[in-house]
């Protein structure tokens, strides 16, 4: 996790909450329950454990490889992805929502 420090639990999770935004950068793909304890939002995600199963079974696709730009919502959670490599999320947005 790095959270403007560097910790070796989770080096995957960006906390881009400088002016307290609530954003969140999410590089790789990580399991749900790593992305619920960094930022305290439960996922509701069914028969999935990873951020790209999710994205994906919310999606209903698997989106072509490329720079791209796909936003989903889900209960206060919007994620923009804008960068898929080898039908894996390369880097991506999550944003919590009031």
């Amino acid at each position: 996790l790095f959270l403007r420090k560097r910790c070796p639990l989770r080096r995957h999770i960006y906390d881009n909450r400088s002016d307290h935004d609530g954003k969140w950068e999410i590089k790789g793909n990580l399991r749900l329950s790593d992305i619920e304890d960094a930022t305290g939002v439960a996922i509701t995600a069914e028969d999935c454990e990873t951020f790209i199963g999710f994205v994906f079974q919310k999606l209903g696709i698997v989106p072509k490889d490329g720079d791209v730009n796909i936003e989903l919502e889900v209960d206060n959670l919007r994620t923009t992805i804008d960068k898929i490599k080898e039908h894996r999320v390369e880097h991506a947005v999550l944003e919590i929502l009031k």
